[in-house]
C-alpha cells in the first residue's frame, strides 16, 4: 500500500482500491510496520488506514500475517457491490463531468487540480475561436469536447468520436446540453470497416493497436470520408494509433487552409510531427512533454506555445526560507521561484512557517511551534544542522507526501540543500531531480547545477571523476535588479561584507587598509573570535535592506580575500550590480566571476593587495554594472530555459535531439 501511495499519491491509491470491488473474493494488502518503518507514519498508521481500506473495497479484515511488512487478508462482500462512476464539478472552473468508475488518470487529475493536460488545454483555449469547427478523435467522455463546445459557441461545431460503448454513453450524457456537438460512436483510422478495439483496465486506455485479451468490435472510417470538409482544429488521442488516423486524412492534411492538428506522440517516438512538417507543410507550434502531445498548424496567426512546466521547489528544512536572511540559499530559492514564474512555469514551494511565500502555491510543511519545540526559542537565529534529527526527518517525509499529492508526468524537482534533501528525491521518485545551486560539499542528484566552473571541477576531483557529465551545468547565482542601486559616485571607504571569520580573509583586508591609511567598514556577523579592532575599522554588525543597498553602492571597493576555495561568493555579483569593484584572492570561483583589471583585481601577495587598493579607482563602475548583468534574472532565464529543455529531451531522443529552430548558443556562456 505504501508503494502505491508513493507512486501515484494517496487519493489515486484509494481510488484504485475501489476498482477491486466485485472483481475478487479476497484481497491481500501489504502495509509497513510502524515499528520497522516509522517514516511512513506521516501518511498513515495501520490503525488509521485499515478502516479506510475496508470502506474502499467493501470488505473486512479476516486475518493478519505478521512480518516486517504485514499482509492483511480482506474478505470481500460482493453482495453489496455497487459500481459508481465519478461526478466531478468545477472542471476548468465551470464544467461538470461524469467519469467512468475505472478511469484512473483523468479522474485523479480533475479531482485534485480540476484540469487535465494543462499545456494542451491552454493551447486549445488560446487558439480555438468562436464559429470554428473542432474534431475530437478519441473523445473519451468529453473533457476536450465540452471545452471546445464552449469556445466555438453557438455558431461553431464539434465532432466527438468515441468508439467504446461505455465511454460513448457517458460522452453523450456529459454533452446532452451542448447543442453544437455531434457525438459519433466510431473511430477514425486509415481504413473503413469493423475492427477489434482492445479494452484496457483503465477507461482511457482502449486502443486499436495495444492488444489485450478483452476486446469489442467497433466501426472505423477514414477522416476524409466522414468529415466532408476542412475543420479548423483536430485533436487526436487514440493510444498509439494516431498515425493511422492521420493517414486517413490525406486530403484534409493537403489543404492550404489554416488548419491545426493536436496529437499524442510520447517522446516523439513515432516521428509524427516531422512527417507532417515534411510531407504536408505544417509547422510545429507546441510540444508538451508532460502531456505527450504536439501541435502543428498551417495557421500563420498561431504563435509558438511556450510549454509550462510543473516545478516542485523545496526550501530549507530547519529555518524559514527568506531573501536576505542568514542562509544564502534562502535568497537563491526565493529568487528561483520568481524567475520560474516569470518564465511562465507553475511553481509549488515547500517550506516551514515564516518562509517568504513564493511560487503559485506555498505549502507550509512544518509550523514554527514544531521547530521551536525541538531547537528552542532562538531557532531562527541559526543552529547546528543535524541531518537526521526529528525536524529534518519530519520535514522530508511531509514534504514528500505533499509533493506526491501534486506530482505529474515530467515534473521538475528542484532541491537546494544537497544531501539534506536527498530523502525527498528517494520518496517522490521524480526522475528529473535537480540540485539547483551546488556550492556545498556533497551532492547526489542525477542532474546538477553548480554555482561556478571552479566548484564544478573541484567537486569532480573530490569525487574522483576523470570524465565530465553532460547532464551537469553551471548557472551562476542571479539577483533581482530592484534590490540594488547602481552608483558611479563613490564615498571614501572600502567594504568587507560577510561572515567575520579568519578564512574569509578579514585580517588581510584590515592589514591592507591600515597600510594605505584608508577606511574599512565591516558588515556581517562575528562568527569567530577575530580581533578586528583598528582605528581604520568601523564595525556595523549584520546589515540588510536599504542599509546594505547603500553600503554596496557607495563603497569605493569591496574586499573578498577568501582563503578557502570560494564556491561563488554572492557578494561579488551584488557588488558588480551596484557598480562597485572588488579585490579578491586568485583562486576558487573568483577566477570565474572577477574580470581581472576590469571589474576588480585578483591578488596572490600582500603587494598585490596593496596595489589593487591604491588603484581601485581605475576600475569603471559602469564596467562592473555591465558584468553584473550576467547575474540578472533575464540572464538566468536564458540559461534555465536551455537546461530544462535538455532535461525534457531525455523523454525523447535525449542527447541526440536536434533543435531545428536554434540560432545561438548564448545560454552556454
Amino acid at each position: 500500500m505504501h508503494n502505491e501511495i508513493n507512486a501515484i499519491g494517496e487519493t489515486a491509491a484509494f481510488k484504485n482500491l475501489e476498482l477491486m470491488r466485485g472483481r475478487a473474493k479476497q484481497l491481500f494488502i501489504e502495509i509497513p510496520s510502524m515499528d520497522v518503518q516509522p517514516d511512513w507514519s506521516h501518511i498513515f498508521t495501520p490503525e488509521d488506514v485499515i478502516p479506510r481500506i475496508e470502506k474502499a473495497v467493501g470488505g473486512k479484515v479476516k486475518e493478519v500475517f505478521d512480518g516486517w511488512r504485514p499482509l492483511y487478508l480482506i474478505e470481500m462482500d460482493n453482495s453489496t457491490q455497487v459500481v459508481k462512476n465519478t461526478e466531478i464539478g468545477g472542471v476548468l472552473g465551470k464544467y461538470k463531468l461524469t467519469l467512468p468508475y475505472n478511469d484512473r488518470y483523468i479522474t485523479s487529475a480533475l479531482v485534485g487540480k480540476h484540469i487535465w493536460e494543462e499545456n494542451t488545454t491552454s493551447f486549445i483555449r488560446e487558439n480555438l475561436k468562436p464559429g470554428q469547427v473542432f474534431v475530437d478523435v478519441g473523445a473519451h467522455v468529453g473533457y476536450y469536447s465540452v471545452l471546445a463546445s464552449d469556445l466555438v459557441g453557438e455558431n461553431g461545431l464539434v465532432f466527438a468520436f468515441e468508439p467504446n460503448a461505455e465511454n460513448n454513453k457517458l460522452l453523450v450524457e456529459n454533452l446532452k446540453d451542448n447543442n453544437n456537438v455531434n457525438v459519433l460512436q466510431l473511430d477514425l483510422s486509415n481504413t473503413e470497416g469493423d475492427v477489434p478495439l482492445f479494452i484496457a483496465n483503465d477507461a482511457g486506455g482502449h486502443s486499436l493497436v495495444n492488444k489485450s485479451s478483452n476486446q469489442e468490435i467497433v466501426h472505423v472510417a477514414r477522416g476524409d470520408d466522414v468529415l466532408g470538409g476542412i475543420p479548423d482544429m483536430i485533436k487526436i488521442d487514440v493510444e498509439n494509433a494516431e498515425r493511422q488516423v492521420l493517414e486517413g486524412m490525406a486530403n484534409i492534411l493537403s489543404t492550404d487552409k489554416p488548419i491545426t492538428i493536436i496529437f499524442e506522440d510520447w517522446g516523439g517516438k513515432d516521428g509524427i510531427s516531422s512527417w507532417l512538417q515534411k510531407e504536408y507543410g505544417f509547422r510545429e507550434v507546441m510540444r508538451s512533454h508532460a502531456d505527450g502531445t504536439f501541435a502543428v498548424t498551417k495557421d500563420q496567426s498561431i504563435k509558438k506555445h511556450k510549454e509550462r512546466l510543473i516545478v516542485h521547489l523545496v526550501g530549507s528544512p530547519d529555518i524559514p526560507t527568506i531573501k536576505g536572511g542568514i542562509d544564502a540559499f534562502g535568497t537563491k530559492v526565493v529568487n528561483m521561484a520568481q524567475v520560474l514564474k516569470e518564465m511562465g512555469h507553475k511553481v509549488y514551494f515547500y517550506g516551514i512557517e515564516g518562509s517568504e511565500p513564493c511560487g503559485d502555491e506555498y505549502i507550509e510543511v512544518l509550523s514554527a511551534d514544531e521547530v521551536e519545540d525541538e531547537y528552542g526559542p532562538k531557532w531562527r537565529d541559526g543552529h547546528i544542522m543535524k541531518r537526521n534529527d526529528k525536524i529534518h526527518t519530519r520535514f522530508l517525509n511531509k514534504t514528500s507526501n505533499e509533493i506526491i499529492k501534486r506530482r505529474g508526468r515530467c515534473d521538475l524537482l528542484l532541491l537546494s540543500a544537497g544531501v539534506n534533501h536527498q530523502r525527498i528525491a528517494e520518496l517522490t521518485k521524480i526522475p528529473l531531480a535537480v540540485e539547483i545551486g551546488i556550492g556545498y560539499v556533497g551532492s547526489f542528484a542525477p542532474y546538477r547545477i553548480f554555482e561556478s566552473n571552479a566548484w564544478r571541477h573541484w567537486s569532480y576531483g573530490r569525487e574522483g571523476k576523470n570524465d565530465g557529465a553532460f547532464a551537469d551545468c553551471v548557472i551562476p547565482p542571479f539577483f533581482d535588479l530592484n534590490d540594488f542601486t547602481y552608483s558611479d559616485k563613490k564615498d571614501d571607504y572600502f567594504l568587507y561584507m560577510g561572515r567575520v571569520v579568519h578564512r574569509k580573509g578579514v585580517k588581510i583586508a584590515i592589514d591592507v587598509i591600515e597600510k594605505i591609511g584608508g577606511k574599512l567598514k565591516i558588515a556581517g556577523p562575528l562568527s569567530e573570535d577575530v580581533d578586528i579592532s583598528s582605528p581604520c575599522v568601523e564595525y556595523l554588525g549584520t546589515v540588510i535592506g536599504e542599509q546594505k543597498r547603500e553600503l554596496l553602492s557607495k563603497a569605493k571597493g569591496l574586499f573578498a580575500p577568501t582563503i578557502y576555495l570560494e564556491p561563488f561568493g554572492y557578494m561579488i555579483a551584488e557588488a558588480a550590480l551596484s557598480g562597485t569593484p572588488v579585490i579578491t584572492t586568485d583562486f576558487g570561483a573568483f577566477t570565474d566571476n572577477v574580470i581581472h583589471g576590469k571589474t576588480g583585481y585578483r591578488c596572490r601577495t600582500f603587494d598585490h593587495f596593496l596595489w589593487a587598493a591604491e588603484h581601485i579607482e581605475d576600475i569603471k563602475p559602469s564596467d562592473c554594472r555591465e558584468w553584473g548583468m550576467n547575474f540578472s534574472f533575464d540572464a538566468a532565464k536564458i540559461r534555465y530555459e536551455e537546461y530544462f529543455k535538455q532535461l525534457l529531451d531525455l523523454f525523447g531522443k535525449g542527447w541526440y535531439t536536434i533543435n531545428n529552430e536554434r540560432d545561438n548558443l548564448d545560454a552556454i556562456n
